[in-house]
């Protein structure tokens, strides 16, 4: 450097948000397509097998019936619907708004959506305190949450607060 020359103070590096949005929505895209493909596979697997029924990855069995049947007492619109919301419940965790406002995302009706969801608590298909379990363990899986800041990120997800509380004690071990 040249005598008298002044050299400018570098600014603070801030730290960068977009890898995390990116993640994020890796994550989102992949869940997608896990989703689309096992409703792709299941559907396959319903037509070599001509059955009405599959398990799901946690050992569920779900009752998956073809749209066109008579035998239903529901309409076609809530039986999609619970088999939607089956196949997300068989791969991730939601709250009951969570999965709701999920089903409501995909173009279910609000009534539908809420007839499925009730539907499939009303006949034991779910475990709300599980599902915040889970949810709590997946978010520790891949960030780090104060058990506070994990009981607030759950119930931003939808849960009750005991629901919450009780998932993120369940993940922090207790």
């Amino acid at each position: 450097m040249a005598p008298g020359t002044q050299v400018e103070p570098v600014p603070p590096k801030k730290p960068k948000v977009w890898p995390w949005v990116v993640i994020g929505l890796v994550i989102l895209l992949f869940g997608g397509c896990v989703s689309m493909c096992s409703s792709i596979g299941s559907s396959i697997d319903k037509d070599k097998k001509g059955s009405s029924s599959s398990t799901g990855s946690f050992g569920r069995t779900a009752d998956v019936l073809p749209p066109t049947t008579s035998k239903s007492m529901f309409t076609p619109a809530q039986d999609n619907a619970i088999a939607k919301a089956e196949s997300y419940l068989g791969y991730t965790a939601f709250s009951k708004q969570g999965l709701i406002k999920q089903l409501e995302y995909d173009k279910f009706s609000a009534a539908d959506a809420t007839f499925a969801v009730e539907h499939i608590e009303a006949t034991g298909g779910v475990d709300w305190n599980e599902q915040a379990v889970k949810k709590a363990k997946s978010y520790l899986n891949y960030t780090s949450f104060s058990e506070e800041g994990l009981v607030n990120q759950l119930e931003y997800d939808g849960f009750t607060s005991s629901q919450a509380q009780y998932g993120a004690g369940k993940a922090y071990g207790g």
